[in-house]
């Protein structure tokens, strides 16, 4: 094992020229003298390390042939089985094309077809959201309940509204004297009424600040392009995604509590487009 982690770092440390990145197969094959009876492997026969790199004749290329990526629509016609093996595929060339990524790195040098990377991560994702869809819709089936935990925004201890993610605990709630601490409340502990109120005036602050500088952005380029002051509402979305300017949210949206049989609001979102679709076609 020590020799082919040598052999491995030998490989990042060549030179420019990418054909001296293939070592000689001899000194990658493990025989199967040495191989466990307990080994297992989803790999093809007479393969080794070579497999978290590209194919020899693509090192050299500027462009690589690829596809694309795996829309919902198609993965929802696979079998469970089907997505579970197309996830280790995926799974399998996603780790390839980080090291391919890694070793042009080291020698500075542009990455041909950079975007596979992001088309397997999409393609990835589409499948958790297939598994993720036929869960909830299992779930709701047996149950009447989405069994997912969906985390939602609530006050924590020092009065400061907070991310908060359900999750199951070994011991009950009620007997959780930590938990109970920290998040099991009716009130606002009477000792961050203070803290609160500086955070208050704080946001407020910052926040003026980052809305004055989207106003003054937007004032600059009408003055030197009169020919943009039609598209005021674009202009406005651009900057205040560039400063990072959220307005202020009102408090039924921020502290709620979903429902058990809510769903999640990725999937609410595409239910609410099929309906659409639908409507207007028919």
């Amino acid at each position: 094992m020590l020799k082919l982690l040598c052999k491995f770092n030998k490989v990042l440390s060549l030179g420019n020229d990418l054909s001296k990145l293939m070592p000689n197969k001899t000194s990658l094959f493990l025989s199967s003298n040495k191989l466990s009876k307990n080994f297992y492997s989803t790999s093809n026969g007479g393969k080794n390390l070579m497999e978290f790199f590209d194919d020899k004749k693509n090192w050299t290329e500027e462009k690589v042939k690829h596809g694309r990526p795996w829309n919902l629509d198609e993965l929802r016609l696979k079998s469970n089985v089907d997505l579970h093996k197309l996830w280790y595929v995926l799974h399998k060339e996603r780790n390839m094309l980080l090291t391919m990524e890694e070793v042009y790195k080291q020698k500075d040098l542009p990455m041909p077809s950079h975007e596979r990377i992001a088309k397997v991560d999409e393609s990835m994702e589409n499948v958790l959201s297939v598994v993720e869809e036929r869960n909830i819709a299992y779930n709701l089936l047996e149950t009447g309940e989405t069994k997912k935990h969906i985390p939602y925004r609530r006050y924590n201890s020092f009065g400061h509204i907070q991310y908060y993610k359900p999750r199951e605990y070994l011991v009950p709630w009620y007997l959780n004297r930590m938990w109970k601490l920290k998040y099991h409340y009716k009130k606002i502990p009477y000792w961050s009424k203070f803290y609160t109120s500086l955070n208050r005036v704080r946001l407020r602050k910052e926040r003026r600040k980052l809305f004055k500088k989207v106003d003054s952005s937007i004032h600059r380029i009408i003055e030197k392009h009169p020919e943009y002051s039609e598209d005021k509402e674009y202009l406005r979305e651009y900057f205040e995604k560039k400063y990072g300017y959220k307005p202020p949210r009102p408090y039924h949206e921020l502290i709620r509590k979903p429902a058990p049989n809510e769903l999640p609001k990725n999937i609410q979102e595409r239910l609410e487009s099929k309906n659409k679709f639908y409507d207007e076609e028919f």
